[in-house]
């Protein structure tokens, strides 16, 4: 990184190294994000808790990364739509689970809406071309 790119806010950086870095990150969020939609979905609830995660930390972390997947893949949608269709997600990976028998709650939804926040904010602003 140039002394210019080091200079920049947080965020300035943060936009640089994620345009260099997007296929790599673009493919890991994405493989990511598919892996953690099977996870809530299938058998395996109380899984986060083999690997340290609490629920609530494994919804905010799970979510931030279906939500970076999203901004990655989708780069025009910008931050607030991108955080609504993570949240839209959200709600249907709740319901699903509810038809298939598994827990849905509201404080997994919670959580999951502070992952899909804490992108939202940290996220660098869209670049005017």
């Amino acid at each position: 990184m140039s002394s210019s790119e080091m200079s920049a806010p947080l965020t300035g950086r943060l936009a640089v190294l994620i345009d260099r870095l997007r296929p790599w990150l673009r493919a890991g969020t994405t493989v990511g994000a598919v892996m953690l939609i099977g996870l809530m979905l299938g058998p395996f609830q109380g899984l986060e808790r083999r690997v340290g995660m609490t629920d609530v930390l494994a919804h905010a972390v799970g979510f931030a990364i279906i939500t970076v997947a999203i901004l990655l893949n989708l780069p025009r949608l910008g931050r607030l739509p991108a955080a609504g269709l993570a949240l839209a997600m959200g709600l249907a990976i709740e319901g699903l689970q509810a038809m298939l028998g598994r827990s849905a709650s509201l404080p997994d939804l919670a959580a999951d809406l502070v992952g899909i926040a804490l992108v939202a904010v940290l996220w660098p602003r869209r670049r005017a071309m």
